[in-house]
């Protein structure tokens, strides 16, 4: 009995743990939509890329973000 009920606490971590990273994933997504949607930046272009592979992988088991050099990580 035990066992099944950490199974189930653990479980109940685990999807509270990606709910908290889908949302974090889609707050960076949108963070500055607004300040970037008429920029011709080439490096605001290329962040808007790399947030589009990060609302892919929302999709996927692995947890993704962007780093300090922005860039894509696993997490």
């Amino acid at each position: 009995m035990i066992i099944i009920e950490f199974d189930i606490e653990k479980k109940v971590f685990n999807q509270f743990q990606k709910v908290k990273q889908m949302y974090e994933l889609l707050r960076l997504l949108f963070s500055d939509f607004i300040g970037e949607i008429n920029t011709k930046s080439s490096r605001i272009n290329r962040i808007w890329v790399k947030k589009s592979i990060l609302f892919i992988g929302l999709r996927m088991t692995e947890a993704y973000e962007i780093n300090k050099n922005n860039s894509i990580q696993t997490i």
